[in-house]
């Protein structure tokens, strides 16, 4: 999978594109439902966002970085700099403390979806790289 290009969002694929069913939506529990009408989160809601989106910014960062340094590929030398990038500008934004439910929500959703790429990516090429190493041990793929 490569990461997002802006020709992906042009009108003719903006009106193909249809949101991910709920059942393939995996994120903390909404913390909006409850929320103040100034949509501030609560000292717990932020906790929880806070471990959470930590977690995933983890994961994505710990997925780039072993693409960038397992595989000679101009691709994965960008998304390395594109997860350093948005990582340090979204932690930069959660340290502020202003961001409202809402926001840290997005967030969230944002930096699964980055993880799960990046973790779709270093499987991708770890079955290539095992299958490369049957072959050249002479094994048959089936």
């Amino acid at each position: 999978m490569i990461p997002h290009s802006a020709s992906e969002h042009t009108p003719a694929r903006q009106a193909n594109y249809s949101a991910p069913s709920p059942a393939r939506q995996s994120s903390p529990t909404p913390v909006t439902a409850d929320a103040p009408s100034t949509d501030t989160p609560s000292q717990d809601q932020l906790q929880h966002y806070l471990s959470v989106l930590g977690e995933y910014i983890r994961q994505a960062r710990e997925h780039a970085q072993t693409l960038h340094d397992s595989y000679t590929n101009e691709v994965y030398e960008l998304w390395h700099e594109h997860i350093t990038y948005s990582a340090a500008a979204d932690e930069a934004s959660i340290a502020s403390g202003t961001l409202s439910a809402a926001e840290l929500e997005e967030l969230t959703r944002k930096w699964v979806r980055l993880m799960r790429e990046g973790r779709d990516m270093l499987h991708h090429e770890t079955t290539i790289a095992a299958d490369r190493a049957i072959v050249q041990d002479g094994f048959p793929l089936n």
